[in-house]
């Protein structure tokens, strides 16, 4: 089994050598990612683990910050 395994790797069988590549991503797409978020509540947001957002972090809406300084769902 070893000589046939050394074989095809030998033989340069590109199934053998087979690396995982580094998957690019659009500028686009990382801009759908962070606004993809939307907490309706505060509640809705701690109970997605999410609480409490930062002003420019996904999810982050002026209506959750009741205080204004940048941090929403806070208490």
């Amino acid at each position: 089994m070893l000589a046939a395994s050394s074989a095809d790797a030998a033989s340069g069988d590109p199934r053998k050598s087979r690396k995982a590549k580094p998957r690019r991503i659009s500028s686009a797409q990382i801009s759908r990612v962070a606004t993809d978020s939307y907490y309706p509540n505060c509640a809705t947001a701690r109970s997605a683990g999410a609480a409490p957002i930062k002003r420019g972090d996904p999810g982050y809406s002026g209506q959750l910050d009741r205080d204004g300084d940048g941090i929403a769902c806070e208490r």
